[in-house]
């Protein structure tokens, strides 16, 4: 099973995946969540396990130059089960390769 959205050009996260493909774990329907410091409440969770060691250390510098914290803290936190959330505001569409029957 493979779900990905697509990043925005202008998402901090863009250059990281090929084309703007990020892998997530929802399929399609984003999770309702409380980000801090945003109003926004729509994320898609991103698929840690499908991203290479290069992706998820870049991920960690991105995300401690945004929000604080270390590298090594981040990568513990994720490693260890934790959630990153990909906001959909940063996004332009998402698939998966799940066949829905309707």
């Amino acid at each position: 099973m493979n779900n990905f959205a697509y990043l925005r050009e202008d998402s901090p996260f863009f250059p990281i995946f090929e084309g703007g493909l990020v892998p997530i774990k929802n399929i399609l329907v984003p999770n309702q969540v409380r980000l801090e410091g945003s109003d926004e409440t729509s994320a898609y969770m991103l698929d840690w396990a499908k991203c290479s060691d290069a992706q998820r250390a870049q991920i960690a510098e991105i995300v401690t130059k945004l929000r604080g914290g270390s590298p090594n803290e981040f990568l513990e936190h994720m490693n260890g089960g934790g959630d990153m959330p990909i906001r959909v505001s940063q996004t332009t569409g998402c698939e998966t390769d799940v066949p829905f029957f309707l």
